[in-house]
């Protein structure tokens, strides 16, 4: 509200993740990708061409498949209505 302004969520957050989800992260880093792509491991230099498998829901620079035959970028975004299945799918 305009009276009460919340300023201690963020610092709640930031203790719920240390206590609940850190120590996991740490321990199965495999587990957590966050936004790296499933194809190069890399982050967001790519960042107008990501591509969610419609399978097993990784997210991949669609650069980065090389795979011969799949299309355009255009075809998979924007509900074009092509399905986008990621190498390790396919």
């Amino acid at each position: 509200t305009a009276h009460h302004k919340m300023t201690g969520v963020g610092n709640a957050l930031k203790r719920h993740y240390q206590v609940f989800l850190l120590e996991y992260e740490q321990a199965h880093p495999e587990d957590v990708t966050g936004d790296r792509c499933g194809i190069c491991g890399r982050g967001d230099e790519h960042a107008a061409d990501w591509l969610s498998c419609d399978m097993c829901d990784c997210w991949v620079h669609f650069s980065c498949d090389t795979r011969q035959g799949r299309g355009s970028f255009k075809d998979y975004s924007k509900g074009r209505g092509r399905l986008y299945h990621c190498p390790r799918c396919s």
